[in-house]
């Protein structure tokens, strides 16, 4: 979602190029998307030039929202340790949000 905000700059992105730009399976992402859309979190855009786009500006989509559309446990991306760490040499681009949500999640486990 956060690669589709980005690089969308309101137009359509083919799932190919978020699959190779965030190194997830092209296949799962397409099964992401189908929920996504159903969830009407994304829309889609058939034809030359087409993908997927962010049905709503992004400030108005929260995370919350996202993960019950997928339907997913909380460990959003592979490069995320079970404690929310980063494990990647790399930062990818959903890092700081992925980081900031494991900073709350592990504070509110404290309480």
């Amino acid at each position: 979602m956060v690669s589709l905000s980005l690089h969308g700059a309101g137009r359509p992105l083919a799932l190919r190029d978020i699959a190779g730009r965030e190194d997830i399976s092209l296949a799962y992402l397409e099964q992401l998307f189908v929920k996504l859309r159903r969830g009407k979190i994304v829309r889609s855009v058939r034809g030359p030039g087409g993908g997927y786009m962010l049905a709503r500006p992004a400030a108005q989509i929260r995370v919350d929202e996202i993960i019950d559309s997928v339907e997913e446990s909380l460990v959003p991306v592979s490069c995320m340790d079970a404690n929310g760490r980063c494990v990647c040499s790399d930062q990818c681009v959903s890092h700081s949000v992925w980081q900031g949500w494991a900073n709350v999640s592990a504070s509110s486990s404290h309480r």
